[in-house]
């Protein structure tokens, strides 16, 4: 428009210059030419500010275009950033809840944090390690046992004896003490004057700390003392079992049985790192043992006692097995440089000491791991259930082998067989149907 402009005006000046004459047409033709320049310069100048004006429109909507999509790409992430938020609670939650809900159904590791805490410095000792081992039935055995074992004890103190417990050192044994304790300080209340005259004698130095926790009498007095007599045996410290052993303890164990009354009876409570239950009659299990001390120590304790308890998992116990092929099948042998391979030995039974030697042990139902070694278990010792009720009353020459019902065990099979065998290296097909008549399949 400016350019049809320009033609016009130069159009209409050169009209007006070719009607003028003479000088004056020079002076009209300068003057023309000077307003012709003007007009555009001027017409140049309105046409650069009119398209500055547009190139700013152009910025000013592209300005706008991009800040509404950057505005809107901070919107899509914000709520992005929202969902997943949610998204991540979420799943946070019902992650927590899962685990919260699987923990409050096996506080095993809260039961193994607790205890490790309480047995410092026996943290790291094989007793902590072991402790987690067969677990909730060690905790089962205690709890059924010790009831029946101080009503038989009741009794025999009513009738006028006398009642030393020996008590072995072991995981097995430790929750034993505990049971012992709380027991002890409920009969203390009451005031029954028998558990007066019982007596507890052990090597198990973590045992000891258990019943100092369980059984005072008064726990809110700084000086008071156990609700029952507790006598712990001298000897060299074993800090890898946690207890004492050597020449001295088993020479304590004897001058007791020599200086004691004739009215006092002795009766022992062990177990072993396995057990064995003999082949031949006399039927009865024998503990198997290793470790600087430790077999003489179980030796000393059932040669004497008048009646012995082996108190054990059904998942320790060897039927018909002779004892070489224990070691064989588990790699052990004399002479190895590493101790955990050195061979177990058995603790000597006698025909006539076997009369007195007793199992406390759990059964099984059908269809779990350890069912077909629980009915050989039953079947070789004759095992039945009237042997709780006459328990207390029963007289030492009595068959009392006890197998409670035991089945706090997991649902599925391989978590059966994680709980029966803890030990990885008897956690073998090989090993679990030779020895303990079990598979890792399921059975037909």
């Amino acid at each position: 428009m400016a350019c049809h402009n320009t033609r016009r005006l130069g159009g209409l000046i050169i009209s007006l210059a070719s009607s003028e004459t003479g000088g004056k047409r020079l002076e009209s033709t300068s003057l023309i030419i000077t307003l012709l320049l003007g007009a555009i310069g001027v017409f140049m100048l309105a046409n650069e500010l009119r398209l500055r004006r547009i190139l700013q429109q152009r910025n000013l909507h592209f300005q706008e275009k991009q800040f509404e999509e950057e505005k809107k790409d901070r919107e899509e992430r914000r709520e992005w950033l929202q969902r997943e938020t949610v998204r991540t609670t979420q799943v946070s939650e019902l992650l927590a809840s899962n685990i919260a809900t699987q923990l409050k159904g096996d506080v095993k590791w809260a039961f193994e944090a607790l205890e490790r805490a309480k047995l410092t410095p026996h943290a790291q000792t094989l007793f902590a390690d072991r402790l987690g081992h067969f677990r909730e039935e060690k905790e089962y055995l205690a709890d059924c046992f010790i009831p029946l074992l101080l009503r038989r004890c009741k009794r025999l103190v009513e009738s006028g004896h006398s009642v030393y417990l020996l008590i072995d050192s072991g995981t097995t044994l430790y929750p034993i003490l505990d049971r012992l304790g709380r027991a002890s300080v409920l009969c203390y209340e009451n005031n029954e004057d028998w558990i007066k005259k019982l007596a507890l004698i052990t090597n198990n130095l973590v045992g000891i700390e258990a019943l100092f926790e369980s059984g005072i009498v008064n726990p809110h007095h700084r000086y008071s003392s156990l609700a029952v007599k507790c006598h712990l045996l001298p000897g060299v410290p074993l800090p890898i079992y946690s207890a004492v052993t050597g020449q001295e303890t088993n020479d304590a164990i004897r001058r007791l049985r020599d200086n004691a009354s004739n009215n006092t009876l002795f009766i022992g409570l062990t177990t072993g790192n396995w057990i064995r239950l003999r082949r031949s009659t006399p039927f009865c299990p024998v503990p198997l043992a290793r470790g600087a001390g430790h077999l003489e120590f179980k030796q000393t304790l059932i040669d004497s006692s008048d009646e012995i308890y082996v108190v054990t998992p059904l998942g320790k116990i060897f039927v018909g097995i002779p004892p070489e092929a224990i070691n064989v099948a588990l790699g052990f042998s004399e002479g190895h440089p590493d101790p955990d391979k050195q061979p177990y030995v058995e603790v000597k039974i006698s025909d006539e000491k076997a009369e007195y030697v007793n199992i406390v042990t759990t059964s099984r139902v059908h269809g779990r791991v350890l069912s077909e070694l629980s009915t050989r278990v039953n079947a070789l010792l004759d095992l039945n259930d009237q042997i709780i009720e006459q328990f207390p009353i029963a007289s030492s020459t009595d068959k009392l082998h006890i197998a409670f019902p035991f089945d706090m065990l997991p649902e599925k099979r391989y978590l059966q067989i994680e709980t029966e065998f803890p030990h990885p290296h008897t956690r073998r097909e090989d090993f679990m149907r030779e020895f303990f008549f079990a598979s890792l399949s399921e059975p037909l």
